[in-house]
C-alpha cells in the first residue's frame, strides 16, 4: 500500500517525516498511516481468523490465530524511502509469534496504544526491532 507523501514530509509545524530511533523498541506510526497499514494486512490476510481477544490484551493489531494452519502466507513489509532506497524486513521483524496461544501479531504500534494520542512529532519512528 502506498502512504500519501504529505504524511511523510516535515510540515510547517515541524511535525511529520520518518526517523530512525535505535532506543525505540518497535516501530510507531501516526494513526492515519498505521490504519492504512493495519487494514492492508487485515484485508490481505482475511483467510486467517483474527485473535481480537489477544489484540486487546497486548495492544497490538492485527493478530491472527495461526495455531491450526499448516502453511502460512504473510505479506512482505518493505519501507521505500525517497530516491528509491528500500528496506525489506524479514517476517520475524514485523510479526511476533505468541507461542502459548499460536497467534501472530503485527509489531507496529500507533497513537493511543502506549499512551495518550499525540498531536505532533514524527509520522513514523522506525524502532530497533524493525
Amino acid at each position: 500500500m502506498k502512504i500519501s507523501y504529505k504524511f511523510l514530509v516535515l510540515g510547517a509545524d515541524s511535525n511529520g517525516k520518518t526517523i530512525v530511533d535505535s532506543r525505540s523498541t518497535i516501530t510507531f506510526m501516526e494513526k492515519l498511516i498505521f490504519e492504512a497499514v493495519a487494514q492492508g494486512f487485515e484485508s490481505q490476510m482475511a483467510n486467517y481468523t483474527r485473535a481480537k481477544d489477544l489484540e486487546t490484551k497486548m495492544g497490538l493489531r492485527p493478530c491472527f490465530d495461526i495455531s491450526k494452519e499448516e502453511k502460512l502466507k504473510f505479506l512482505e513489509l518493505v519501507f521505500q524511502f525517497k530516491w528509491g532506497a528500500k528496506m525489506k524486513l524479514p517476517l520475524t521483524n514485523y510479526f511476533s509469534l505468541v507461542l502459548s496461544s499460536g497467534v501472530a501479531c503485527l509489531t507496529i504500534i500507533s497513537d493511543g496504544v502506549i499512551g495518550p494520542e499525540s498531536n505532533g512529532g514524527p509520522a513514523i519512528i522506525l524502532g530497533n526491532y524493525q
